[in-house]
């Protein structure tokens, strides 16, 4: 199979799937990078590029070729803030004076 223009073997997800199904699965995460480490799988200036190997996981895990666990659902963002009325009056405004 190929990611980003390399090449990686069958073992390599064979090994990330038997982690994703022990007793106490690593997350999901980890186990991207896990992957991406193994595959040295690098950009131009030799960052782990974890988006492209994340995307690559999730295409096999389609097609039936890896296991990894459960996506952990996204946090909600917090509440807007904003003003709240008090019950109390607004202060006086000053005289604007014209130069």
């Amino acid at each position: 199979m190929r990611v980003s223009g390399r090449w990686v073997d069958q073992q390599v997800l064979e090994r990330r799937t038997r982690r994703a199904q022990g007793p106490r699965p690593p997350p999901r995460r980890e186990l991207v990078n896990e992957f991406t480490r193994a595959t040295n799988g690098r950009d131009a200036k030799g960052r782990l590029s974890l988006s492209s190997a994340s995307v690559a996981l999730r295409r096999w895990e389609q097609q039936g070729l890896v296991q990894l666990p459960p996506m952990t659902p996204r946090r909600k963002p917090p509440a807007r803030r904003g003003l709240f009325d008090d019950g109390e009056p607004l202060p006086e405004w000053p005289e604007a004076t014209a130069p």
